[in-house]
């Protein structure tokens, strides 16, 4: 594999030209009937899975259980299955993928949705933690446009889904953005960063 720096210390222009920026997939049901119908059939499965490795440890141990009356676990997989051809065909499920646009960004669209006084009031009077940061009339489909990469939207297209979706959905597509610009990537425990770690502490003068 190559090298992506040129040497051992690399400079911080460097790292930043590396590093990439977090990223969510969101998914949200288009056709709720049917996703709800899969989401059922996904619990019978595993019901049915965790009652089969029951019965058949009982029956190796006694000999006692008959298995003919369990659920037939191949047939509700092959129908799961076909409801999965089904919700791509109908395209029942759509995948919104959000980007961090950077802090700067980020902290701009901040400052221009201020809350309102009343809002702020509001806020207060339902016991929200703090200071209210933003105008969330304003600010929620403005930083679901700013960060949407896939499909992209605009903002008018953003207060559309605002409008016309559930809170629910709005809630998880407007959480999908808000977690790329305030979340952290996680970083394994390597065995191998931190036998560099202990190298360079221990070679630090006393």
């Amino acid at each position: 594999m190559a090298k992506q720096f040129k040497s051992d210390t690399p400079t911080i222009e460097e790292i930043r030209r590396r590093k990439k920026p977090l990223s969510a997939t969101i998914e949200i049901s288009l056709d709720p009937d049917l996703t709800r119908e899969m989401v059922a059939l996904e619990a019978q499965i595993e019901r049915a899975q965790s009652r089969s490795n029951i019965a058949q440890g009982a029956a190796g141990l006694a000999g006692a259980r008959s298995l003919a009356d369990l659920p037939d676990v191949e047939q509700l997989q092959a129908d799961l299955d076909a409801l999965w051809v089904r919700a791509r065909e109908e395209s029942a499920i759509q995948a919104f993928v959000f980007k961090d646009p950077g802090r700067k960004a980020y902290d701009d669209l901040v400052t221009a949705c201020p809350p309102s006084d009343e809002q702020k009031q509001e806020w207060r009077d339902g016991g929200g933690d703090g200071s209210l940061a933003y105008d969330p009339d304003l600010f929620v489909p403005r930083l679901m446009a700013l960060c949407a990469t896939s499909p992209e939207m605009t903002e008018a297209d953003a207060e559309a889904l605002c409008d016309e979706w559930s809170t629910g959905d709005i809630t998880k597509l407007f959480n999908g953005a808000l977690s790329v610009c305030l979340g952290v990537a996680p970083v394994p425990k390597s065995p191998r960063l931190l036998t560099d770690t202990v190298e360079i502490l221990s070679s630090e003068p006393n």
